[in-house]
């Protein structure tokens, strides 16, 4: 953590040093700190496909769902091949009980992700049947 608080002092834009600290506070579930670093990556880089992702994850755990699936549209909209955002979007339908907006989300990712994400795939399609869904 040292090293990456010294690369943000050094130059406050180095984005990769928000990203692994980020990353490093998630793992710890400090997730309002890794929030922050998440967020500021968004802020000096607005296409960061990844940094979306990461916060919507944030906000998941916060139970913060609607800021989390605004995330992960993001997330989908800069990286439509990125199966974790439309899992996890899904799964944020899902709790909200919003489940055709889920079913949607799912066959988003059928329709979206290359055919060598086989557990994306198989997870979305055992996530279609749970809802009552034929694949």
């Amino acid at each position: 953590m040292a090293d990456f608080n010294h690369a943000i002092e050094l130059s406050s834009e180095y984005v990769p040093a928000y990203m692994e600290r980020g990353l490093a506070y998630y793992e710890d579930k400090s997730y309002d700190a890794a929030w922050s670093d998440f967020d500021k990556i968004i802020k000096l880089d607005s296409k960061y496909a990844e940094a979306y992702f990461r916060r919507g994850a944030c906000y998941y755990y916060k139970n913060e769902l609607e800021a989390a699936i605004g995330d992960f549209d993001q997330a989908i909209k800069l990286n439509p091949k990125r199966p974790g955002a439309y899992l996890v979007k899904g799964v944020c339908y899902q709790k909200l009980k919003r489940n055709q907006e889920a079913i949607t989300t799912y066959k988003a990712l059928l329709a979206n992700i290359p055919p060598e994400e086989k557990e994306a795939i198989e997870l979305a399609k055992k996530l279609l049947k749970a809802l009552g869904v034929k694949v």
